[in-house]
Order: structure tokens, then C-alpha cells, then sequence
């Protein structure tokens, strides 16, 4: 009896030593375990293949009241993300222990690096740099550790209780770092310092400190009030923008955008672009859209530090936007797109969601919502029309604006990205959206920062486990306050690129600016030159298709399917007014397409594009019968048609590393309604698919189609086809499939009409 009973107790302690053992190893398993994901090569290779990995920033956290100090340890700081059908898996690369609060993200493909700037925001901590603080983050070890330190930053402001952290509530924007760049070579970093409005240069492996140059605007009458923050190299220059914010004079008039640029030690600085911010922004309903208390207008307003929120008594939902340009880009053509972030979002108090309690009544909370702006590039100079949005950053039930400042150019596949408030099964959460730089129309997004979508999830357990482990009826906070998402920073190696080098005497001047010339992605890298000159049409060379030559003995010869294999995309509406019958109809009809495919290597591929308001690659290009049915069976609907989505995602991926490039390459739409994106942004995307050389055949379902531009779409009236009813789908797809295999109209004159 005692024997069992030692036995028993010496079995209790030791589980008690093996899981205290497996507690104390817990953090160090967390860090091995972070790095794990995609290696550098692989991160470079997805740029290839159409699906481009990116980093963004986090601003969450986790308060503990009775510890009477900001409790805050692997919260996720930096994340690696692309876009993936499931918005998992994506993977922390540094945490707010680690880095602390960051904005500006930079990528060193020399070294396979990012690099991290200190950010001030309310609530949230500083990391061990402090706010000047440059991290370095090393894809192939998950090192991070100190880059560099930029002088002159600004003070720790914030305080260490657990309070609403108010004396720091004026100097979001005002202090520590912006937004960086590298140097087209990634020998240098550029970096905004908030506080003294300098831009900072310094040498990179070394982190040592070049020198430093005022703004543009620090001899403009406006200066106290010009607050610089976006930055991007471009041609050999370096462009900042900055705003007037007003907060001098108090005016919504004087609010106003302005980006200059210089060359890297600042000369040569002029003014490229410049607009006011008195247009109007449309309003944010959320939530819920029905509660007309809700909405709230967008419109800037003057920075200020006090300020009556326009809320409703007893309300807790406020917005006063002030605008911060946060961040810039060029695409594939030279037009330059420019990212704006709500202070407010920096500088209100976090969300805060109890344990054991609802949010504080007296809390005043709110979201801070950006803006994109689109400067196109026309006769040797940048122009912006703010209030005529070319960036379709509208959601359902939220507002019409979603974007949050970050941005990031994916010039390869005509795309920017840019952090938003993304829709996903009709809630908002924080993510990102990727912009079709052709259309504005929206191509695809993520979210992001889902506790669950972070691999590993046991990443996720040190923020949890120490807190509820020692206290009795604990209260604690996730803080994860508006705006969420900060910079994105796409993990490509820039192209190469050789500017002339300026001959002697030549200046810079506001129309001597680089200018992009219009080729495709395939084509050597835009060049600058220091003379006006028109920007070229881009246009897309078709890709030349090898064509067998046949010999007939009789026009009754049935063609043989093994001389024609295929790369086929199906690109299906699923707008709302497919719901029901015709979406099952339109489902069963591309489950017999497939089966007539000859899905094996070397013969045919199919993949599936879905689209509505925006478009999604559901399954890319396979021979995985399984997983296309699967993907077919899985679509749902959604609001919106814009049919030129739909149409280019499939562009891009029968032009990505995944398309067999001895096979010819079809796309076959179908759609019960009419485009509602941009006016003629159809016919657009369908012209681009054939001078790419890709067969595109359009079905009509209904008596709602616009028959004349779906006939305009497939350039050939014997490759439109009518569905009166959803019942004669899969007839249409196999006489479709048919001509896929056998398709006459290549080897034989066309027929007379």
C-alpha cells in the first residue's frame, strides 16, 4: 500500500519536472520554430511564378492590468505572407520583443535581408533600439538584430502603465522614423526622420552614417507645417512626400500633397508633383451600415492635438482623418502611386477587448482609414486628380475608403498592393489588397494576422500562457487598435537597370523627369532620360504560338487530339446574380469540361479563376483532376461583376512559370451579367489576352448579358456562345472543349459568314 503510494507520488513529481522542463524550453522552441518557411531562394522563385511574397507590419499586443506594465512579448511585429486560398500559411519574423513597434521595411536582396524602422504609435513600445532604431532581419538564419541607430529621433514618450498612453498621443507623426528605401543597388538606405524632418542616407553591409538633407519643403512659408514621411529611389533619385498639414494655420484648405525629388546627397531637389487634399472621400459606415450614427465623413482635416471627434453622444465611434503620405511607388509604366495614412489611426487609443469585461465605456475609439492616389505620368511630368479615384479601395458594409498606407509594386504582373481593410465572408479584417495597375479594379487579397494563420501556432502560446498561468480572475486587453497594417515590402530583387548617365551642364527641372518607356515585363528595365519626352503606349507583344502543319484529305477528317494539347483557364462569374441554380448549372458545366481534358503530363492543364468585384486564381494551372473539381465545387458568390479582373488574372497565370509553353493557351469566360467595373476596362483585358496570343471564348448566360461585347471580347463570333438557360452550360463547355482539342479555325481559312 505505501509502495503504490510512493509510487504514485514519485510518477506526480515527475510529470510535474517534465512539463515545468517543457515550459522553460517553450520560448526557445517558439524562436527555432519562427524561422521556418520558405527559404530565400524559394522567396525569389515565387516572384517568377506570379505570387510574389510579401512582409508587412503588425501593431498588436497584450496588456496585462495587474502587472501594472505594458505586457508585451511574441506578438508578431514583421509578417511573411502571399496570397493563398486559405490566407494561411504565413510566418512571423520578428516579434515586439524583438523590434518593437515598425513602419518603414526595406528589402536587401544582396543578402537576403530586411530591414526594419523604428515606428511611433500609441500603446505600442519601441523596441530595444529605441525610436531611431533600424533593425535587420536575416531571411536565412532568423537573426534580428540592430542595423544602424539615426540621430536626433526624437524622445520615448510613452508611458509604461496600462493606461490609454495619452501624453503620446501628440507625437505620432511628429517623431521617431518614416518610411526607407535602398538604393537601386542596395549599397544604401534611405531613411524620413519624423522629428527633425531630415532624410538620412547611410552605407550598407556597415550601417555607417553618409550624411543627411532638409525636405523639400523646408524653405517653403509652410515649413512648420510640412510633415515628410513616404520615400522611394527611382532612376537614380530619391523622392519624399510629404503634406502640408495645416496644423499652424488650422485650414482644410491649405492641406495639401507634395513629393519632390534629389539626387542622393539632395541636389538637385525639385518639386515633381503637388495637390490639394480638400477633395471629397466618401464616408465610413461601420459598423453597421444600417446605423446611420455610424457614418462618418472622411474628408482631411488639419493635424491637431485636441480635437472635438465627430461622434454621436454617447458614442464610441469617432473618426477625425489627418493625412499622412506614407508611402510611394511607380509601376510598369512610370506612373507614380502614392499612399496616404490617417493619423488618427497612430494617435487614437487601441481597441481594447477584455477577458472578462467589454471595452471601457468612456473609451473613445475609431478607425483611421488612408487613401491611394494614382499620379499618372503624361508628357515628361506627374498629374494627380485625387478626388477622380483610379483605386477601387471601397468594401461592403465598411466605407469607401480601406487602404492604410503601405504599398507595394509588383511591376512583373501589373499589380500594387497596398494594406487595406479586406472583406472576407462578409466581415472586415485587416489584410492586404492587390490593385490591377491597368484597370484599378481590385485582382486579389489576403488577410493577415489571424492568430491562427501563423505558422508555428505554438508562436502564438508565450503571449498567453505566462499571463493566465499565475493569476486568479485576470483582466487583459489584445490591443490591436485601427490601421493594424503598416508598410508592405515585396521580397523581389529589383531588375537591373543602367540610367544614362546625364550629360555635362544638364539640370533638373520640374519636366526633365524620368520617363518610363512601355514595355512588357519580359522587356529590359525602364531607363531615364533628362529630356521631356511622351510616354509610349504599352502594349503587349503576342507570344509566338509554333502552328502544326496539316495536310487533309477530307474536310470530314476528325481532327486527332494528340497533335493540339492545351493550357485552358476557366474564368467563372460568381457575382450574386449567379446564386442558386445557375452557379450549380455553371459548376456541373466545368466538371465536364475537365473531364474531356486530357489531364495527364506534357497534354493538358486547366486551372479556375473565379470573379465578381474582385478576381482569385482558385487553382492554378494542373493536371490534379481532384483539385480542380475540388476548386470547382468550392466557388461561392459575391457582390459585383468586373469582368476584366476575371480576364487578367487568367493573363497572368497562362504567362506564369506554371503554363506548359509547348501547349496553346485558352481562356474561356463565362458571365450571366454585364461588366460593372471601369467602363471599357473590359474589352481592354479581353484585346490583351489575344495579342498575347491566348484563344479566349465567352459564354453568355441569360437575357442580362451584353452580347455585342462579349462577341467584341473573343475577336471571332464562332468563339461567343449564348445560354438562354443555365441547362445548355454543359453542352456549350463541351462543343468548347472540342474546339480546344481540334481547333479547325487555326488550320482552315475562316467561313464566310
Amino acid at each position: 500500500m505505501a509502495s503504490a503510494y510512493r509510487r504514485r507520488v514519485l510518477r506526480m513529481l515527475f510529470t510535474g519536472a517534465l512539463l515545468l522542463a517543457l515550459v522553460a524550453l517553450l520560448p526557445a522552441a517558439v524562436r527555432t520554430a519562427r524561422t521556418a518557411g520558405p527559404s530565400p531562394r524559394e522567396l525569389e522563385r515565387a516572384c517568377d511564378e506570379g505570387n510574389a511574397f510579401l512582409v508587412t507590419t503588425s501593431f498588436r499586443g497584450v496588456a496585462h492590468e495587474q502587472s501594472n506594465e505594458a505586457f508585451v512579448l511574441e506578438a508578431p511585429s514583421v509578417v511573411l505572407f502571399s496570397d493563398t486560398p486559405n490566407n494561411r500559411p504565413q510566418y512571423v519574423l520578428a516579434t515586439l520583443k524583438q523590434v518593437g513597434t515598425v513602419w518603414g521595411l526595406a528589402y536587401r536582396s544582396a543578402d537576403k535581408s530586411i530591414y526594419a524602422a523604428a515606428y511611433h504609435k500609441v500603446q505600442l513600445p519601441f523596441g530595444p533600439g529605441g525610436p531611431g532604431a533600424v533593425y535587420r532581419i536575416d531571411l536565412g538564419s532568423g537573426d534580428v538584430g540592430l542595423a544602424l541607430t539615426v540621430p536626433e529621433a526624437g524622445p520615448d514618450t510613452h508611458e509604461r502603465r496600462i493606461n490609454l498612453d495619452t501624453p503620446a498621443e501628440k507625437w505620432a507623426g511628429r517623431t521617431s522614423l518614416g518610411d526607407i528605401d535602398l538604393s537601386e543597388d542596395g549599397s544604401e538606405l534611405f531613411v524620413v526622420n519624423l522629428a527633425n524632418r531630415r532624410i538620412y542616407r547611410f552605407s550598407l553591409p556597415s550601417g555607417a552614417l553618409i550624411g543627411s538633407f532638409d525636405s523639400g519643403a523646408a524653405g517653403e512659408p509652410w515649413a512648420d507645417s510640412a510633415r515628410p514621411f513616404g520615400l522611394a529611389v527611382h532612376h537614380g533619385y530619391v523622392y519624399h512626400g510629404l503634406v502640408n498639414s495645416a496644423e499652424k494655420s488650422l485650414l482644410r484648405g491649405d492641406l495639401s500633397a507634395h513629393v519632390y525629388r534629389s539626387r542622393p546627397d539632395g541636389s538637385e531637389m525639385t518639386e515633381v508633383t503637388a495637390f490639394a487634399l480638400d477633395f471629397p472621400r466618401g464616408r465610413w459606415d461601420y459598423p453597421p451600415a444600417s446605423r446611420q450614427s455610424a457614418r462618418r465623413d472622411l474628408r482631411w482635416r488639419p493635424w491637431r492635438d485636441r480635437y472635438s471627434p465627430h461622434g454621436e453622444p454617447n458614442d464610441n465611434l469617432t473618426s477625425y482623418p489627418m493625412p499622412m503620405l506614407t508611402d510611394i511607388t511607380f509601376d510598369a509604366g512610370g506612373n507614380m502611386v502614392l499612399g496616404f495614412r490617417d493619423r488618427r489611426s497612430d494617435s487614437m487609443p487601441h481597441f481594447r477587448t477584455e477577458v472578462s469585461k467589454g471595452p471601457s465605456p468612456d473609451l473613445k475609439v475609431g478607425f483611421g482609414v488612408g487613401d491611394i492616389v494614382r499620379a499618372e505620368r503624361k508628357d515628361g511630368a506627374w498629374t494627380a486628380d485625387a478626388a477622380d479615384e483610379f483605386f477601387d479601395d471601397r468594401a461592403s458594409g465598411f466605407g469607401d475608403e480601406v487602404a492604410l498606407g503601405g504599398l507595394a509594386e509588383l511591376s512583373e504582373e501589373d499589380l500594387t498592393a497596398s494594406g487595406a481593410y479586406v472583406t472576407v465572408r462578409a466581415k472586415t479584417a485587416e489584410g492586404v489588397y492587390w490593385f490591377d495597375d491597368l484597370t484599378g479594379n481590385r485582382r486579389r487579397h489576403e488577410q493577415v494576422f489571424d492568430a491562427a494563420q501563423m505558422v508555428p501556432l505554438r508562436a502564438m502560446l508565450s503571449i498567453a500562457a505566462p499571463v493566465y498561468a499565475h493569476c486568479s480572475a485576470p483582466r487583459h486587453w489584445t490591443v490591436r487598435g485601427p490601421g493594424t497594417v503598416g508598410d508592405v515590402e515585396a521580397l523581389c530583387a529589383p531588375a537591373v537597370e543602367s540610367p544614362p548617365t546625364p550629360t555635362a551642364g544638364a539640370t533638373s527641372t520640374p519636366t526633365a523627369v524620368a520617363t518610363a518607356s512601355g514595355t512588357p515585363a519580359t522587356s529590359p528595365s525602364p531607363t531615364d532620360t533628362l529630356v521631356p519626352t511622351a510616354t509610349p503606349t504599352r502594349t503587349e507583344t503576342p507570344t509566338p504560338q509554333p502552328l502544326p502543319l496539316y495536310l487533309p484529305i477530307s474536310l470530314r477528317e476528325r481532327c486527332d487530339p494528340q497533335h493540339q494539347h492545351a493550357d485552358v483557364v476557366l474564368v467563372l462569374d460568381t457575382s450574386s446574380s449567379m446564386e442558386g441554380r445557375k452557379l450549380e448549372d455553371a459548376k456541373g458545366a466545368a466538371l465536364t469540361f475537365v473531364e474531356l481534358m486530357d489531364l495527364s503530363p506534357d497534354r493538358d492543364q486547366v486551372a479556375i479563376v473565379r470573379f465578381d468585384a474582385e478576381s482569385e486564381v482558385v487553382q492554378p494551372l494542373s493536371i490534379d483532376h481532384e483539385a480542380i473539381a475540388s476548386a470547382v465545387r468550392g466557388l461561392c458568390v459575391r457582390r459585383g461583376t468586373h469582368v476584366d479582373a476575371g480576364l487578367l488574372a487568367a493573363l497572368h497565370e497562362l504567362q506564369s512559370q506554371r503554363r506548359n509553353v509547348a501547349n496553346g493557351s485558352v481562356a474561356v469566360l463565362l458571365t450571366d451579367g454585364v461588366h460593372n467595373g471601369k467602363p471599357g476596362a473590359d474589352l481592354t483585358a479581353a484585346r490583351r489576352l489575344r495579342e498575347a496570343g491566348i484563344r479566349l471564348y465567352t459564354i453568355g448566360l441569360g437575357a442580362d448579358v451584353d452580347e455585342e461585347a462579349l462577341q467584341a471580347m473573343a475577336g471571332d463570333r464562332r468563339r461567343y456562345f449564348f445560354a438562354p438557360d443555365s441547362g445548355q452550360l454543359a453542352a456549350i463547355y463541351g462543343e468548347i472543349a472540342h474546339a480546344v482539342a481540334c481547333p479547325s479555325e487555326r488550320f482552315w481559312p475562316p467561313r464566310s459568314p
